[in-house]
């Protein structure tokens, strides 16, 4: 739904055309290797750029489409944006070691997987990449990742304690750290150190600005409940034992276009 003007939609392009429909679906069925029924594990969206981390019997694959003329859909493309679902070229091992988050800015990509492994795609003008390219393994244990349009941030365990480490454009302040013309990569100088074994960092990044909160661990229960979650219209939907987790990531005024998923 929305803007396609560098086929954000992955539908083949509307730029210029009046759509015809409320909404349009994407189709997978123009590559010959997708022969299998994919699973969408996870989708995010950058300002003019999509990715979808899926899943089969067989394999995993991420596809991407929208610009693409810095490579933020892996390797550089011969155009300027995809306007159809590709696959995605990377040298990351999906099939051993899932993706766990994905963050896009608006001209980079970066993916974390769930061996802690980060690895990233396309511009790094603005040093938006660097935190990636450097970040020692001795850090610590990587939590979360976020991406402003030209910025990165990585969420980090070490020594029981939170940090957040930043790259990228510093225009606004952005970064959380101020830059003294040598240093690319730098702390996030919180003045509460946030304890690692009581709470965890959630991020929220828009066009040019951060959002970090401190939230607390609920300790795991180990007894089973039996929730009902009703609309009002009696239609109701049962879960048991940990019930329903739904993470909602809103990249603040990037882009004009939205995705929908339903999953049973």
């Amino acid at each position: 739904m929305g803007s396609d003007d560098y086929g954000d939609l992955g539908i083949g392009g509307l730029k210029g055309k009046k759509p015809t429909t409320d909404f349009h679906i994407v189709q997978f069925d123009h590559i010959p290797s997708l022969s299998e029924t994919l699973k969408v594990r996870a989708m995010h969206s950058g300002q003019r750029h999509i990715i979808l981390y899926t899943t089969s019997s067989s394999s995993s694959i991420l596809l991407g489409w929208g610009t693409s003329r810095h490579g933020q859909l892996g390797s550089h493309a011969s155009t300027p944006f995809a306007s159809t679902p590709q696959i995605i070229i990377t040298e990351i091992d999906l099939a051993n070691d899932p993706v766990t988050s994905i963050a896009l800015g608006i001209h980079h990509s970066v993916i974390l997987q769930e061996s802690g492994r980060l690895s990233c795609h396309g511009s790094d003008r603005k040093g938006q990449l660097q935190v990636v390219k450097t970040l020692p393994p001795e850090a610590g244990r990587i939590q979360n990742i976020g991406c402003t349009w030209n910025g990165t941030y990585v969420v980090v365990q070490s020594e029981g304690r939170w940090n957040v480490y930043s790259s990228g454009s510093n225009s606004h302040s952005q970064l959380g750290w101020n830059s003294n013309g040598t240093t690319s990569v730098d702390v996030v100088g919180f003045p509460v150190t946030a304890d690692a074994h009581r709470t965890a960092i959630n991020l929220a990044c828009g066009s040019e600005h951060v959002l970090a909160s401190s939230l607390p661990i609920q300790p795991p229960s180990h007894k089973l409940s039996r929730r009902t979650y009703g609309d009002g219209d009696g239609t109701n939907m049962e879960t048991s034992g940990w019930g329903i987790r739904t993470t909602y990531r809103h990249p603040s005024g990037c882009g004009l276009h939205q995705a929908m998923t339903r999953r049973f």
